[in-house]
């Protein structure tokens, strides 16, 4: 049960988040094992004030232990030990430029490691 971080390096008017999950692939799309706790950190002139919400995508089933909660600057969730092997989890970031300004959305995914 691992802590990973995705740092939000950039971010783009219409919505879309640069992501660095240490995977060197900068997608958007995190792997992860259950029972892991996913920490999102906002990179300092990534052009993002705010993390709003973090929710799951409709359809996508409940993935979350702990459903990702504020923690200072940074959001934290942790992901169910009984999610299912090799499946991919669909999660939205909601976010915003500025204090006042609209919020906006980035869609990422989660996907659970197959079992060793």
């Amino acid at each position: 049960m691992a802590t990973r971080p995705i740092k939000i390096l950039k971010s783009d008017p219409n919505g879309s988040l640069q992501l660095d999950d240490d995977e060197d692939t900068k997608d958007g799309h995190t792997k992860a094992d259950a029972g892991d706790t996913i920490l999102w950190q906002i990179a300092n002139h990534s052009g993002v004030h705010s993390i709003v919400a973090i929710k799951q995508k409709s359809g996508s089933p409940n993935f979350w232990l702990e459903q990702p909660r504020p923690r200072g600057a940074n959001w934290q969730g942790t992901i169910s030990p009984k999610v299912k092997k090799s499946e991919q989890y669909e999660y939205a970031i909601h976010w915003k430029a500025s204090e006042n300004g609209d919020e906006l959305v980035h869609d990422p995914i989660i996907s659970i490691k197959p079992s060793r």
